[in-house]
């Protein structure tokens, strides 16, 4: 849907996030012969796990972070393995975030080579999605659901570094948890500082 209003005519698409408990052995299954099947493009938007394990959700008071570690470190793991398994699968393709939201130019790059995407003419951007849905006056209902569609926002990166309770969290998290170990060796993955 989204693709049709920013890419301009073609069949139609469907964009979503991943539903809270997609790395579950069963969903991830269907997930890979839904893919293969449909031809689905599957794109894998990683994100510093710093920022992940600090981050809230309006509304959701029943605990301090949205992200609980074992929910990461599954959610990784899913990952990891829905790429190892289409392997050979052309349509996918890993971004970060911080690289989405600070170059969205070479983003649209990335998603035309892989997926032979073009912005319609009248779209100067996707970091400038807000602007571009009103401007098309697309629907925005599912707006509640990824906390209002803005445009993209560099400072919605790094929120962790200027907050004592997260920096204290995050430090318990990498010296005395479990997770330790995989939170270090993504970061050298996906070449986080």
């Amino acid at each position: 849907m989204c693709r049709d209003r920013l890419f301009g005519r073609s069949p139609l698409h469907f964009v979503t996030k991943r539903p809270y408990g997609w790395f579950r052995p069963e969903e991830l299954d269907q997930l890979i012969e839904r893919t293969l099947r449909e031809g689905i493009g599957v794109i894998n938007i990683v994100r510093d796990p710093r920022d992940v394990l600090t981050s809230t959700h309006a509304g959701d008071t029943t605990r301090r972070f949205y992200v609980e570690p074992e929910r990461w470190r599954a959610s990784i793991a899913a990952a990891d393995e829905l790429f190892t398994r289409l392997d050979a699968y052309p349509h996918k393709l890993t971004l970060r975030y911080e690289d989405v939201v600070t170059d969205p130019a070479a983003t649209e790059q990335a998603l035309s080579a892989t997926f032979s995407l073009k912005l319609r003419p009248n779209i100067d951007s996707i970091g400038r999605l807000k602007d571009n849905l009103e401007r098309l006056e697309a629907s925005t209902r599912m707006a509640k659901f990824m906390q209002n569609i803005r445009n993209f926002d560099p400072a919605t990166i790094g929120r962790w570094r200027t907050d004592p309770e997260k920096m204290a969290y995050l430090d318990g998290l990498f010296t005395k948890s479990d997770i330790r170990e995989e939170l270090r060796q993504f970061m050298e993955r996906y070449d986080y500082p």
